[in-house]
Order: structure tokens, then sequence, then C-alpha cells
């Protein structure tokens, strides 16, 4: 959720990059256009498909389901397929819910980043439609007000005893806090464990969404005031930064075929296509090209020959 001083932030941030493109916001690396090639499909919107009191704070593709997931500053949970058809919404009280994420596809588990009333990460239920445990990030978390908690992702390891751990983008510092929860070891315990925080390389303030990119292991941030999108490693060096179309972005979630879905706070949900993926393991993009309009995407790193994205990990 936004405050008034990130408002005017907005205002004057826009002014600027409008002035200065090309901008580089970490060294060595200028934001390019945006990654993706297409003008975007709007798949949601406040008072049409979702409810009248509806911002959307979040997202998430559940590639199990072939779901997308939106959270909602006023407490809601929205699902619908990839169309923004077959509509379903949960009311989880009224916390201040900001983002959303998958520890396990084949779980019935997601899990929530929540503000306020109370900082948290709830972990809910989608077959029952409950939230069956809050973690408590009060001690670590309280001092940021509406500028905190803002992003919510989990980078898995096989080696870890939890499956891998959760990391909280927070607004007003642009830091990222990581936690790990009992989510394997337990079906009942709430115990929250500090593992440590950092700055990513980029050292931009108003972090507003996180995502992890398992396939091509990126961590991916985005910034509402400037506009951008930033790839990063999990440790926060930036690889690449991009222009993200729209305003207010809070959530961004990379689906099947290298479809992406963005939740604006401004009451919309919209879907792009990737163009390009910096891919870590061929040092190269992935170039995603539909050469015979069949609407099935394919990726190729040399221009040697491609392979159906639908067999492709985006995620």
């Amino acid at each position: 959720m936004k405050g008034s001083a990130f408002a005017l932030r907005r205002v004057l941030m826009g002014v600027v990059i409008s002035i200065m493109l090309p901008l580089t916001l970490t060294p060595g690396h200028a934001i390019e256009p945006s990654p993706f090639n297409d003008p975007g499909t709007l798949i949601a919107v406040r008072g049409g498909n979702l409810p009248s009191l509806f911002e959307p704070s979040g997202s998430l593709w559940h590639s199990r389901l072939q779901r997308v997931l939106i959270v909602d500053d006023g407490g809601q949970l929205a699902m619908m397929d990839s169309e923004g058809e077959n509509v379903v919404i949960w009311q989880l009280g009224n916390s201040d819910l900001e983002g959303i994420c998958l520890a396990d596809s084949e779980s019935d588990f997601v899990y929530i980043g929540v503000e306020q009333n109370p900082i948290s990460i709830q972990e809910f239920n989608l077959t029952t439609g409950q939230v069956t445990r809050v973690f408590d990030l009060e001690p670590w978390l309280s001092g940021y007000g509406n500028e905190g908690l803002e992003g919510l992702t989990f980078i898995s390891n096989n080696g870890d005893a939890e499956g891998g751990r959760f990391y909280v983008g927070i607004q007003a510092t642009g830091e990222i806090f990581i936690f790990s929860l009992p989510i394997l070891s337990s079906f009942t315990d709430n115990t929250v464990t500090f593992v440590g925080n950092f700055t990513p390389e980029n050292q931009m303030q108003d972090l507003s969404g996180l995502y992890y990119c398992l396939r091509n292991d990126i961590l991916y941030g985005i910034y509402d005031s400037f506009n951008v999108l930033v790839a990063m490693n999990t440790d926060g060096t930036s690889l690449k930064e991009w222009q993200l179309p729209g305003n207010d972005q809070e959530g961004f979630a990379i689906g099947d075929n290298g479809l992406v879905y963005v939740a604006e706070d401004v009451d919309e949900v919209w879907r792009y296509q990737f163009a390009r993926l910096p891919e870590a393991n061929a040092g190269e993009d992935c170039i995603v090209t539909d050469s015979d309009g069949d609407g099935i995407y394919s990726y190729t790193f040399d221009g040697s020959g491609s392979i159906d994205a639908l067999e492709y990990r985006w995620f």
C-alpha cells in the first residue's frame, strides 16, 4: 500500500524518467525497453470481473491449477483462468494483503504476505478456503507502517529442511528480508526464523513486488515509482533492467509459455507475453517467437533450432 510520499515520488519519477531515458539505475545496467512483445491484454478489472472494492496488490500463476491468483489490499483473494474467467473470490478478513507465492504446486497451500493486521505470512488452503496458519513477522517488520511488506516470493532449495525460504520485499527501503518457516516439518507450528536481509544492488526504494523464477534461478523485482522490472541473482546483484508497462504495478508472476501477469493497484490485472528471458545457465537471452502464428511460442538460444515453449518451464 502506498503512502502520500510515494504517490508524489511516482509523479516526479515519471517526469524524470521520461526526460532522461535511456536511464541507468545500476552501474553497467541501462534500462532497456519493455521485455514484452505485445501491448498487453486486460484480464481483470475492479467492478467488472472483480468486486467493486478490490485493489490488486499481488499476483501468482498456479501451474497445476492453471489459474491466476490475485490478492487485494482489503483482504480478498481472487482466482481466475488466464483469460480472466471462472472467477472465485475468498474473503480473508480485513488484512492488507500485498503478496502471494507458492512453495509447492502439488500442495493445496499458497502463502500470502500481509502488510498490516497483522504483519505476517498467512498459509491459505485453496481446497477448504481457510487460513490454516499465521506466521508473525511483527518483530522484524513493525517499523514501516504503510510502506512495509509489499512483495513475497519463495526461493526453493532441495537442500533446505523446509524446501526453501521466503523472501519479503520492503517498500520504504527496497530491502529484502529472508525467513524460514516450518512448512514441511509441521502442519501446526508457526515459528518464524529470521535468516537475514540485504539491499539489492540497484539501491532503489519503492519495491512493490517480488517473483522467483525457478527454471532460470532469477529473482525479479518490480518498482512502481520507476515503472521498472529488475532481474537479479538471489543475492540481489542485477542482471537486467527493463521499462515496465503500466502504472502502480504491485504484482508480477510468470506463467506458462512466457505469459506474464501484472497486478496494478489502479484496479487492473494485465497479461503480457515475454519476448526475451535472461537464461542464467546459457549465458544468453532466450528468444521467444511464434513463427507460424499458431499461438504456440517457441524458444531458441542460438538460432540453430527451437522447441515448443509448451515443453519449457518458465517458472
